[in-house]
């Protein structure tokens, strides 16, 4: 018996170590660099628009001018080149509009398009309009630079489409070709919608790192109209896997809809799969008998694209609620080819974990009914395993909208509408390649956004966990100390969740050292984070008006129109910072 009790307690100890050694090698803490104060105007340098994407030693902004009458008044554009580490100015390339760019008259004609960012350098892409009574021929033009911003290839003209327009359509009509690329690809898609005889397609061709195109290929889309449509009808992506992935809402039809009760969707989601190199392609629309789907992802896991996302079950919830399981459907990329959807009802474990019993009377008790009815699982973000098996972070939306009226000079009332959107908890589940959910893990946050629907969940994979950045209106937090900067924080809150277990953790930060004198601290804005190669960047811009022109405004009214048609009148501050993810424990300073 005591040798049992000394083998026992031999072996508990080891534990013990074993777990102290676990945890001491999977901490981590954060480093913060900041890049120097930047100042902004329209005239000089314009501001900051967004990021481009990352190379091997620098990471790439856009700056562009501020202009409130036109949509596409690109007439100032930078490119900005920032250490990825040290977020030191590298290089910057003036592309239009600035006195570097005196003589240089190709780009007059021309509004920005997009850029793409490749380990080797930078593509920008242009467009140009040549019209007649009835069409509109659009340009694309693309030129390209090293990664240190000096030219590669010069501008030259790489696509062009005609189609009918009507008598109203504008210069700043939003374009309509689509550029999609993926940086490791080395092969650029541009193309654009055609219509003919109510039916919609894609065609377009690849550009090769020298800006050659290939020959043009199309594939139908699923949607019907009964005329052009005005704006592009599907959402476009490249994958490193050489796939071109078409997302598309479809309308049902009459017939589809006869007989259906009055909680069946209108609508559904299509998903069209091509190989841009061959053309073949794949159709697969995401619906089912009584089901609603209202979102959906997908990832590339080893030679297959495993579509997926979460549904509700009209015969068990005539509510529609997409709580009650998890869908998917594997395409073949080699085939292009798929068995179509399958469903997954969550076990009673899985599903409290992801909302128990209590969680739902608390929301009854705190949300209004349109508000729980209309809240759907929102995809952000997914990550591969080496088995295969696909970690899944997801959020719970929704959205909202508020249509607002006044009167113009005329007396008449003009109509806006006011978009917003509320995120609450974050998830995570692990969903093995045989559809089995292994594990479900949720931590509570709240928070509200002004303006359409965009992602503020950012994840890195570093040192064995899953690192997550999100959005919360956490009042613990500590915070400017003026109300209009609470956005800024000197304190932002992380998680981490375990891939083998799903173990989450919440952590609290604090940007600055111990004793920072006041005029020193730093602030950052967490919902500004961006993912780039294992690290987050954010950003705080401020702008506001030039107060000689605020003063010229109160002295002589008529320049209140000009301050209100353009930026030129603003100026802007900020700064970047970047948030690395180290290993262990944070070294102590030495005093």
């Amino acid at each position: 018996m005591i040798h049992k009790l000394k083998y026992l307690r031999t072996s508990l100890l080891l534990v013990f170590v074993l777990f102290g050694v676990s945890k001491t090698v999977s901490a981590q803490y954060m480093e913060f660099e900041w890049s120097d104060e930047y100042r902004f105007t329209n005239r000089k340098t314009g501001f900051f628009s967004e990021y481009l994407g990352a190379g091997y030693t620098s990471i790439y902004l856009l700056q562009r001018n501020i202009s409130k009458s036109k949509s596409y008044d690109n007439a100032k554009l930078k490119i900005v080149a920032l250490n990825k580490n040290s977020l030191v100015e590298d290089t910057v390339l003036a592309l239009k509009g600035f006195p570097e760019n005196e003589g240089d008259t190709e780009l007059d004609d021309l509004d920005y398009l997009t850029s793409i960012v490749t380990e080797d350098g930078i593509f920008v892409f242009w467009r140009k309009y040549e019209y007649t009574d009835s069409t509109r021929e659009e340009q694309v033009y693309a030129q390209s630079f090293r990664s240190t911003l000096k030219p590669a290839l010069s501008l030259r003209k790489v696509y062009g489409f005609t189609y009918d327009v009507e008598f109203d359509a504008s210069i700043f009509d939003s374009t309509r070709s689509v550029i999609a690329a993926n940086p490791g690809l080395y092969r650029i898609v541009v193309g654009t919608e055609t219509y003919e005889d109510g039916e919609v397609a894609f065609k377009y061709v690849t550009l090769d790192s020298k800006l050659n195109a290939s020959s043009e290929k199309s594939f139908p889309l699923p949607q019907t109209f009964k005329k052009f449509p005005k704006e592009l009808t599907s959402e476009y992506e490249v994958r490193d896997n050489g796939m071109l992935y078409a997302k598309s809402v479809v309308k049902y039809t009459v017939e589809e809809l006869f007989g259906k009760g009055i909680d069946h969707p209108r609508t559904y989601h299509a998903l069209t799969v091509a190989d841009i190199s061959s053309g073949k392609h794949f159709l697969l629309n995401i619906r089912g008998e009584n089901k609603t789907i209202t979102d959906y992802s997908y990832q590339d896991v080893g030679g297959k694209t495993r579509v997926l996302g979460f549904y509700g079950d009209l015969d068990k919830d005539t509510t529609g609620i997409d709580d009650q399981g998890v869908f998917y459907a594997d395409i073949d990329n080699e085939t292009v080819s798929s068995e179509g959807l399958k469903y997954l009802y969550f076990e009673r474990s899985i599903k409290n974990r992801i909302m128990s019993k209590k969680d739902r009377r608390k929301r009854e008790g705190d949300l209004t009914a349109e508000e729980i009815l209309n809240t759907r699982f929102d995809i952000e973000h997914i990550e591969t395993m080496e088995d295969s098996s696909l970690i899944v972070f997801f959020t719970m939306e929704y959205n909202t909208e508020e249509k607002t009226s006044r009167s113009d000079l005329n007396g008449r009332n003009v109509y806006s509408m006011k978009y917003g959107f509320k995120k609450s908890n974050v998830l995570a589940l692990r969903l093995a390649d045989n559809g089995e959910v292994l594990w479900a893990r949720k931590i509570e946050r709240k928070a509200s956004y002004k303006g359409e629907d965009a992602d503020d969940i950012q994840v890195v994979y570093q040192y064995g966990k899953f690192v997550v950045m999100f959005g919360n209106e956490n009042p613990k937090l500590k915070s400017h100390r003026k109300k209009r900067l609470r956005h800024l924080k000197k304190e932002i809150e992380y998680a981490t969740f375990d891939p083998n277990s799903g173990r989450a953790k919440i952590y609290e930060v604090e940007i600055n050292e111990p004793r920072t004198m006041l005029k020193d601290l730093r602030y950052i804005d967490p919902r500004t984070a961006v993912a780039v190669d294992g690290k987050f960047y954010f950003h705080q811009i401020h702008v506001r008006q030039n107060p000689i022109w605020t003063a010229a405004n109160v002295l002589f009214v008529p320049t209140l129109y000009y301050t209100i048609l353009t930026g030129n009148t603003k100026l802007g501050k900020g700064d970047f910072t970047v948030m690395k993810v180290m290993p262990g424990k944070k070294p102590k300073r030495k005093r």
